[in-house]
């Protein structure tokens, strides 16, 4: 039973993640909908089994992200910048809304960080999630999206300052996510909020200039 409900809650992660990712993107889910169930159930499974096979538990973000960018590869047909650019702003998007809910657990209940994410974790995974979803129906609804993401499966990208400092930071996030960079989850929080603007000035830029990948 405690199997199944992690793996019910790290595809209710996965729903999160994609819904966010693809409304940043203006990528429609009913056009997926087979894709998004089978790599949802495949990366929840497996991360349900690299949690009982014991392996280190600080590297699972990383191991989900790269799941992530494989299936939307090979699954999705959606090139190799692009699947890091839609993995990297989710991941980003619930590493801080989770955290946000967090914070504010810790200020209500004055407790530190560990005992919230020990006592109160799926409730925060839970809450997270939810906000995140509400957010892209609203970004949705409000036509607030990028339209620079091509419909193209292929390996290449354009080598411009853009799509270079896109590489660039993807990568750089998706390595440092299983260290822990500040021992304080509120500079680790921002730090998260920092490179999450980042990336969206970049987007911002690649927007105005019309650049495709």
């Amino acid at each position: 039973m405690e199997m199944v409900k992690y793996i019910l809650f790290s595809m209710l992660d996965g729903i999160a993640i994609f819904t966010f990712g693809f409304g940043m993107y203006q990528v429609k889910l009913r056009d997926y909908w087979i894709q998004f169930i089978i790599a949802s159930l495949c990366i929840s499974v497996g991360t349900c089994l690299y949690k009982n096979y014991g392996l280190p538990t600080n590297i699972a973000p990383v191991v989900n992200i790269l799941f992530m960018i494989l299936f939307l590869i090979v699954l999705f047909r959606i090139s190799l910048l692009s699947s890091l650019r839609i993995s990297g702003i989710a991941f980003l998007s619930q590493l801080i809304i989770q955290g946000l809910v967090a914070v504010i657990l810790m200020f209500i209940m004055k407790r530190p960080f560990d005992f919230i994410a020990n006592t109160y974790g799926e409730m925060v995974q839970l809450v997270g999630d939810i906000l995140m979803v509400i957010i892209s129906l609203y970004l949705r609804k409000r036509a607030l999206w990028f339209t620079t993401l091509p419909y193209q499966y292929s390996i290449k990208f354009r080598l411009n300052i853009s799509n270079t400092l896109l590489f660039i930071a993807s990568i750089f996030g998706i390595s440092v996510m299983s260290v822990s960079i500040f021992r304080n989850i509120i500079w680790s929080l921002l730090f998260w909020v920092i490179c999450f603007v980042f990336l969206i000035v970049i987007e911002y830029r690649k927007e105005i200039r019309n650049e495709i990948d």
